[in-house]
């Protein structure tokens, strides 16, 4: 399974349906661009590996599924008092 794109907030289900189809590794690229250069560091805060350096100054990644703690991530979503749903 090859992801173009990660987001913590969705890594979970990621996870979740790699295990459930019996893939046992993910695999990212990051490709360094100005509006990239804000996530540089994600696939390793994610705990993925880095395996090599391609030529652009990418990087690749992979994730092992099954050693993988599903990640909390650090978000609160929440709305200010005047979008709250009347009760």
């Amino acid at each position: 399974m090859t992801l173009n794109k990660v987001c913590g907030s969705g890594l979970e289900a990621v996870i979740s349906a790699a295990r459930a189809r019996g893939i046992g590794r993910l695999h990212g690229v990051y490709r360094p661009t100005p509006r990239n250069q804000l996530v540089e560091q994600h696939y390793q805060k994610l705990g993925f590996a880095r395996l090599a350096d391609g030529p652009d100054g990418e990087t690749h990644w992979e994730l092992d599924v099954a050693a993988t703690d599903i990640p909390q991530v650090p978000m609160t979503i929440s709305r200010p008092d005047s979008e709250a749903e009347p009760e």
